[in-house]
């Protein structure tokens, strides 16, 4: 039975990120969609996406890595890609092989995107699409979300959040109002 609900849930939140997905690539350029897609599934923090470079990437065709040198602390870790991730960033790089990943205005200047120009973005994408998907308002926040609705241990989530104590990871199993609103409506006798 428990794998039947994890595999239902698993599910739902494959459909959750392909409407996501469908809804930032409808209108988004490639700069936006690659930052969108590598927030949401890596769980990185704005300011660790802000100092990235391009060789702080090992995407190969079916596996990819992520050096985070400045993370929360000073800490480094190493950060797994998954397939979408990967083709998001190769699209928006588009050859280029050093600088800052995400440049600054609007993907055509060659600074880089400062933490400010990613919170435009992700403001951008949240009110162009007039929709709730994003569970906070930081996209590491549904990642790690999203890590617990699909069962994954909370070891695993604060390994990949690069969190030093399970009590940090552990505000996001707290159930948010639709959560508990769900939970309740499971007892409806017109189920």
């Amino acid at each position: 039975m428990k794998s039947r609900l994890r595999g239902s849930k698993s599910l739902l939140l494959k459909m959750k990120a392909v409407i996501l997905n469908r809804e930032i690539q409808s209108q988004s350029l490639p700069r936006d969609i690659a930052l969108i897609t590598l927030m949401l599934n890596t769980g990185l923090r704005i300011s660790e996406v802000a100092a990235l470079d391009i060789e702080d990437l090992t995407i190969g065709d079916r596996s990819g890595s992520l050096k985070v040198r400045m993370g929360k602390g000073g800490k480094f870790r190493t950060v797994p890609l998954n397939s979408d991730t990967r083709k998001a960033l190769c699209a928006y790089l588009n050859g280029r092989t050093n600088g800052p990943i995400f440049l600054s205005q609007r993907g055509k200047g060659t600074g880089r995107l400062t933490s400010s120009g990613i919170r435009q973005v992700i403001d951008q994408v949240r009110i162009s699409r007039q929709t709730a998907r994003f569970t906070s308002s930081h996209p590491a926040d549904t990642f790690a979300q999203n890590l617990i609705k699909a069962d994954e241990g909370l070891e695993m989530v604060a390994e990949v959040l690069g969190h030093k104590s399970l009590n940090t990871t552990n505000i996001y199993t707290q159930p948010s109002e639709q959560d508990k609103a769900n939970a309740v409506e499971k007892l409806s006798l017109s189920h």
